[in-house]
This record gives structure tokens, sequence and C-alpha cells, in this order.
């Protein structure tokens, strides 16, 4: 059986290059060239805010021997003569967590914002000082929640569940210190995730990809926290997801991608991107006999409530 490949490049640019560098990328439209590739789940630049040079990629094949096939491709020569122009260094490996590569853009891109936290696939490396390092992110003007934060039983190999619902314990707790509202990851754990959130009553949030019953929805609604929901609500097999989208208020509901996965009938199985986020609001309209225009509207009004901003 065949398993995905998760690379991590980092890359130091030359003096005062990386901007030069991401934008020879996308002008001669390497990146979108890449993503196109069979095989290809994710590709990802993001650039650090306390160094100026530096770069993370973050690229997933579906199989060692597709992302082979890649780097022989003609794109990736030129991507070569790109860094040989504008890169100083490269290193691949697997990179440990660090809260330090976040890309907020907050002076040059004023509708980007951030959350910040520990997602549940990644606290196999989780050590105190971590929570010290999202605290100091969290004070980020472009910072508007702790997230994405969760339970993830879903893959044997993630790490071990009472590691999982201490960090979500911990970072819940953080969440309700600074007074902010959580991003919250559920996939197989509803019973342990909606445990540990009872034991924070004061704090709000909202349920990513929402998968769980009419019941679930209801107690969470009436917790103060919302629903979001993503191209999987257009499936043909999807059973829950209508029916809560029926039940709960309007002022609870959100829509999402989490791209690069779950793309929306009639794209299903292609690469995730917000071009296709429409069609879920078209579906809740179909669902709740409204417009996609007052969809749209309703849940860019919910965002940005919540959010505050």
């Amino acid at each position: 059986m065949e398993t995905t490949l998760t690379l991590y490049v980092r890359y130091l640019a030359k003096p005062g290059c990386r901007e030069n560098f991401l934008r020879q990328l996308t002008t001669e439209g390497i990146i979108d060239a890449i993503r196109r590739e069979d095989g290809c789940l994710r590709y990802d630049y993001f650039l650090s805010v306390q160094n100026a040079d530096e770069i993370l990629l973050v690229e997933q094949w579906e199989s060692e021997e597709k992302q082979q096939v890649h780097l022989r491709t003609a794109h990736m020569d030129r991507l070569r003569e790109l860094k040989a122009q504008y890169v100083a260094d490269a290193r691949l490996g697997k990179v440990r967590l660090d809260l330090s590569l976040i890309h907020i853009s907050a002076p040059t891109r004023p509708h980007i914002y951030a959350a910040v936290g520990i997602h549940p696939e990644n606290c196999g490396d989780f050590r105190p000082e971590h929570l010290t390092e999202i605290r100091a992110l969290a004070q980020e003007d472009k910072v508007v929640a702790i997230g994405e934060i969760g339970l993830d039983y879903y893959w044997p190999e993630n790490p071990p569940r009472d590691l999982q619902q201490q960090v979500l314990r911990q970072q819940l707790a953080l969440a309700q210190e600074l007074q902010l509202p959580v991003i919250i990851h559920d996939r197989d754990a509803h019973a342990d995730t909606m445990d540990i959130v009872r034991e924070f009553p004061r704090v709000r949030g909202v349920f990513h990809c929402f998968a769980g019953s009419v019941e679930m929805a209801r107690e969470l609604v009436d917790r103060g926290w919302c629903l979001s929901f993503n191209g999987a609500a257009t499936f043909k097999n999807a059973r829950k997801a209508p029916e809560v989208i029926r039940a709960v208020p309007m002022e609870r509901l959100m829509i999402e991608t989490d791209a690069p996965y779950l793309t929306p009938v009639p794209y299903r199985g292609r690469r995730n991107d917000s071009t296709y986020v429409h069609l879920v609001a078209e579906r809740i309209a179909q669902l709740r006999d409204m417009t996609p225009a007052a969809v749209e509207q309703a849940t860019w009004d919910n965002g940005k409530r919540f959010f505050g901003i």
C-alpha cells in the first residue's frame, strides 16, 4: 500500500532576494504547474516573520514515485535555475514544530487574518514553551483565533490520544485566558472532543469541517459555537451535513474550503481552492431555500462578527 510523501524544505534566500524568488515562481507559472502535476496533494510556500530571508516549502505527494517524476519535469529545471540565482541555501528534512514560520502578512495583505495553534497531527513534539510562543504570536494584530486545534483519531500514526487531549486542554485554557475564539479540528473523535469542550464553558469557537450529528450541533449552538461546512456537504453520500444545515440557525453557519482537500461537486477529485467555495454556499442555499447571494452575505457577516474583524 502506497503512503503519501511529505517534504519540508527550508530555503535561505540571498539577502534581499526572497520576494524576487517567489515573484518569479509565481509569474512564470511554476507553482501552478507543480500543483497541477499528477500526484501533487500540496505545494505551499510560507514566509518567516522573524527572518526576512527564510522560506518554508511544504509539499505533499501521493507517493515517492510521483515525486520522483516531478523532479524530472521542465519546470523543475527552471526552478533549479532560479534557486541558483536567488537562494543561498536549501535544506530538506522533517521540520519540527516551529511557530515562528507563520504567514500573517499584515502590512501588505489587509484581507488576510491568522489563527495560531498546534494541530493534533503535529503535537507529538509538544513542549510547554510552545504555549509561550503561541501566546506571543496571539498578540499580533492580525491573529483572531487559537487554532486549528483538536483531536484526530483517524490516522493510526498520529500522536497518542492522551497527548492530543492534553495539548487541546492547554490550548483551550490559553484561549480562555486570552479571550480568543478557537477553531476546532474533530476527526473520528466526537465524544472526547465534546467532553473537553464542556470543560471550558467560557470558550467559544467554530467546529471546522463539521461532521457531527444534529444533536451535537444543537448542543454547540446552545453553547454559543458556530459550525463550518465545506465541499463534503455537496457529496452525494452526505447524510449528516444536510440535516445539520437545515436544523441550526443561519447565524451560526460558516463556509470554508479545507483546501487542498474536499473539493465540492462537480469538481470533486481536483485540488481544492477558494474559487470553489461558492458551490458550498449554493448547496446551503438549496437546503435552506435561500438564494446563494443571501447565504454568501450571511456567512460573510457571521465570520466577521465571530472573529471580530
